[in-house]
């Protein structure tokens, strides 16, 4: 599971997914976690800005693989729930009334690529590599990536 660290350095929380050995994959406890962090943001009205990034390779994959074995196991009892929980989340990141900053250092493939859509700003590494994997394993971007990307990115 990737752990979400969240910690403050004078008025910036930054949320750092910490599984590089997964590089920095989603289920639903990383989900739990990124929730928690941004209840916790939530409550420190000190707070001025939020940074979320990854540790090692990756700022994140998206979905953790073998989390998505479960949920193609049992799509309508776990892959919809997940989706609509990580959905939630990332529109509750867009609508955060702090500014939010993807520091992004590696890997932002699919669901990764979806979490540094819904943040306010986007700072990428030189050896970054962002894109929407999705129609790579045969599955559409279900927590928004298909009405983000056009809107903050353009349709060219």
């Amino acid at each position: 599971m990737t752990e979400v660290v969240p910690t403050v350095t004078g008025t910036v929380m930054t949320i750092t997914l910490n599984g590089p050995d997964r590089m920095n994959s989603l289920d639903p406890g990383t989900l739990d976690g990124l929730n928690a962090a941004l209840d916790a943001a939530e409550r420190d009205p000190s707070l001025t800005s939020l940074v979320i990034t990854g540790t090692g390779r990756a700022f994140c994959v998206g979905m953790d693989i073998g989390f998505l074995g479960d949920c193609f196991a049992d799509p309508p009892g776990v892959f919809v729930p997940f989706i609509r929980r990580y959905h939630e989340f990332l529109d509750r990141l867009e609508a955060f009334p702090l500014p939010s900053v993807a520091a992004v250092n590696g890997l932002a493939r699919a669901g990764g690529f979806e979490l540094l859509l819904a943040c306010d700003f986007v700072l990428a590494a030189d050896e970054a590599r962002v894109g929407d994997t999705h129609s790579d394993f045969g599955i559409v971007p279900g927590a928004g990536a298909s009405q983000r990307a056009p809107r903050k990115l353009g349709d060219q």
